[in-house]
């Protein structure tokens, strides 16, 4: 159906990789994608357009915190090849969206911390490469994390960086009232699943979030289902547990839990029946993890960004490594279909 977009574009990752100035963009759009472990500069395009729907400031920072990142790998001298599947830019744009997210301050004010911990992030993220090798696991969005964080905790204590109300240091009370959902309708459903799904790069709006499903939908139609359905399971467990219903209106609930869905449900994992039902039990392990880290972080009012989809999918890809009756990915990190295509292929005995 997607002709030539579709999967990850190898064929135009070799047309343009010797010319520099489009290679350059072709590697940050891919470094867009990555943030969904997708290779596909198409994806990472519609990515950067649900950016600008959600804000415009948001759009230019997260554009610079790519580049930023992108072009420091390069200064480096890291493997190109990394650089060129956008492994040295999701992290970088992420911080270049955090960061006027929940800094207070001018435009101008943000713009340096956006540039200077988005090249710190690709340091991190190199750091982090060598220490996950020997365990066979990928750093994913930990660099990101620790990179907004550093920076959200100094900022407590920087003269010239001042923390927004999205930072709000309270105590953890036991048996506290929360307003839980009485009622869910369509409208709540549409706005805890959407929303969820731009929430993962910080864009709070319906209309991103479908941006990303299309740009998910180009790689992946199994990484799309996922999104959707993953972002679902967030919002059930959510209501379940008794959360708030404003952050679970928010896509607050959906986020970590897609993300851990497309992870194990296909990327690290060859997709069938039981290996769906591992996913869909990692989604919901997200969200208590979710849990339990936004209450170790309220003291400091910090948010938990993409910590619970870090530590689940670490959990459930070592211990699945394990098992049995799941078929881990021997060969380079494609798409599903891909993984669906070479375990087929593998049983035929055929040359893949």
């Amino acid at each position: 159906m997607f002709g030539k977009l579709d999967g990850t574009m190898e064929e135009m990752s070799k047309t343009v990789d010797n010319v520099p100035v489009i290679s350059f963009i072709d590697s940050c759009l891919r470094g867009i994608a990555e943030v969904f472990i997708a290779n596909n500069p198409i994806t990472g395009f519609f990515v950067l357009v649900a950016m600008f729907v959600a804000d415009l400031w948001l759009g230019v920072a997260s554009t610079i915190g790519v580049i930023v990142a992108t072009a420091t790998a390069h200064l480096l001298g890291f493997d190109r090849s990394q650089i060129r599947i956008g492994l040295f830019g999701f992290n970088g744009f992420l911080v270049g969206a955090a960061i006027p997210i929940f800094m207070a301050g001018t435009e101008m004010n943000q713009l340096i911390y956006i540039i200077v911990f988005s090249a710190f992030s690709t340091i991190i993220m190199k750091a982090m490469m060598k220490i996950m090798e020997p365990f066979g696991l990928g750093a994913l969005t930990l660099p990101f994390n620790i990179a907004t964080l550093i920076f959200l905790f100094g900022a407590l204590n920087y003269g010239h960086a001042t923390v927004g109300p999205l930072i709000n240091p309270s105590l953890p009370i036991a048996g506290a009232t929360v307003e839980t959902v009485a009622y869910v309708d369509g409208d709540f459903i549409i706005n805890a699943v959407f929303r969820g799904i731009g929430q993962l790069v910080l864009a709070d709006s319906i209309l991103s979030g479908i941006l990303v499903f299309f740009g998910l939908l180009v790689t992946s139609r199994i990484m799309a289902f996922w999104a959707v359905v993953g972002s679902l399971i967030g919002m059930i467990t959510g209501v379940a547990l008794g959360v708030n219903q404003g952050t679970i209106y928010a896509g607050l609930w959906g986020y970590n839990a897609y993300i851990t869905a497309i992870a194990i449900g296909g990327i690290f994992f060859v997709l069938n029946g039981k290996t769906a039902l591992y996913a869909a039990f990692a989604a919901i392990c997200s969200q208590l993890l979710a849990g339990a880290i936004g209450a170790f972080m309220a003291p400091w009012g910090m948010p938990v960004l993409t910590l619970p989809f870090c530590f689940a999918a670490i959990l459930f890809i070592s211990v699945g490594r394990t098992s049995n009756w799941l078929i881990p990915i021997k060969c380079s990190l494609t798409t599903p279909e891909r993984h669906i295509a070479w375990h087929k292929c593998e049983l035929s005995e055929n040359s893949c």
